[in-house]
């Protein structure tokens, strides 16, 4: 019974460990360098679970874009995949983001990222550390 409900929580998108140790998961699909792993207790993958809901941001710090020189009323998008510790600050290293139009907008979004704290997921009252993965958005790109 344990396993085939973690079969089926896994094949929702949402990975969740069958014991009390840590399965070594990256926030992101295919990690670079295995050693870069980061333990996670649950992954929630927007890709293959678009309907989950996103993580509760505790801290209100705005964005800091950098200027855009280009058409007006264009909308860029980005695609974030993070791992939150069980006291809600992201893990600066797990931090992986492709935004459009440019670098420029993956670096801003990175150091927001990188000094955002989450609400943190509790199973059984415990604080998890969770991988956020495929965590997709639209932003407006002001002049």
């Amino acid at each position: 019974m344990r396993y085939s409900a973690l079969a089926l929580i896994t094949a929702l998108g949402i990975g969740a460990c069958g014991d009390p140790a840590r399965h070594t998961l990256g926030p992101f699909a295919e990690p670079m360098n295995p050693e870069g792993l980061i333990p996670a207790d649950t992954v929630i993958d927007y890709k293959t679970h678009p309907g989950a809901g996103a993580p509760t941001l505790v801290s209100r710090e705005p964005v800091r874009l950098p200027k855009f020189v280009g058409p007006p009323n264009i909308v860029g998008t980005i695609v974030m995949s993070f791992v939150v510790d069980t006291s809600g600050f992201v893990i600066r290293n797990s931090v992986r983001i492709e935004t459009s139009p440019g670098r420029e907008f993956s670096d801003a979004f990175r150091d927001w990222v990188s000094g955002s704290r989450f609400a943190p997921i509790r199973r059984g009252g415990r604080p998890l550390r969770v991988a956020y993965r495929h965590l997709a958005g639209a932003f407006p790109l002001d002049r």
